[in-house]
C-alpha cells in the first residue's frame, strides 16, 4: 500500500542525497545505503505512529502517517544531541556562553596549537 505523499517524499528524499552525492563527492552505494537506511526508519516509524493511533484507539488518517513519523524520526535522531547540549549549557565549569553561542574548542585545542585544560566537572560528569 502506497501512503498519500509517499512518491513526493520518496522524490525528495532521493534528490537530497543526490545532491550529498554529487556536492561531496560521496561514494555511490554509501549514498545508496543511506538513503535505504533513512527509508527503512521511516518505514518503521510509520507503523510505529499508526500503532500508537490504534492502541489511543484513534482511527489512523493515512495522510498524515509519514508527516507524522517524520517529525517522530527527526525528534528521536536529535534528542541524544538535544540532551547533551542542555547539559552541557547548564555546566558553567565548561566556559559555554550560550547567549553569545560561543563554544569552548573540542578537546581544549586552540588555534595556536595549544591545549587549555578541560575542567575536571567534566570528566567527572558535572561533578567536583
Amino acid at each position: 500500500k502506497v501512503l498519500p505523499g509517499a512518491h513526493r517524499m520518496a522524490a525528495s528524499a532521493a534528490s537530497l542525497f543526490s545532491g550529498l552525492f554529487t556536492i561531496f563527492e560521496f561514494q555511490r552505494d554509501s549514498v545508496r545505503n543511506q538513503y535505504d537506511h533513512l527509508l527503512s526508519m521511516l518505514r518503521s516509524h510509520v507503523s510505529t505512529v499508526a500503532d500508537r493511533y490504534v492502541g489511543n484507539d484513534e482511527a489512523v488518517d493515512e495522510s498524515f502517517l509519514l508527516v507524522d513519523a517524520l517529525d517522530d524520526l527527526h525528534h528521536e535522531l536529535l534528542e541524544g544531541f538535544t540532551r547533551w547540549r542542555e547539559k552541557f549549557r547548564a555546566c558553567e565549569a565548561t566556559g559555554f556562553n550560550a547567549e553569545e553561542g560561543g563554544i569552548p574548542k573540542a578537546g581544549g585545542a586552540t588555534r595556536d596549537g595549544q591545549w587549555a585544560p578541560i575542567p575536571a566537572t567534566l570528566c567527572r560528569g558535572g561533578e567536583e
